[in-house]
């Protein structure tokens, strides 16, 4: 539980439309960059995170 009483981790919740609205910025910041791998881990908010931003980036998903 965070300062602000909020609890992190590993909750099964996914983005809030900010989050998305964050990843798709983030995106942007990265299409100049050459990205040509995204890696994400497997919480859902980090595999929503990454789908934003690979599909922006137009990279394949890959599962390892």
């Amino acid at each position: 539980m965070t300062r602000l009483r909020m609890l992190q981790g590993r909750g099964g919740k996914g983005l809030l439309p900010e989050g998305v609205a964050d990843a798709e910025r983030a995106a942007v910041e990265l299409e100049s960059h050459g990205i040509d791998v995204l890696y994400s881990s497997d919480q859902q908010r980090a595999v929503e995170t990454a789908r934003v931003i690979r599909t922006r980036l137009g990279l394949p998903r890959i599962r390892l």
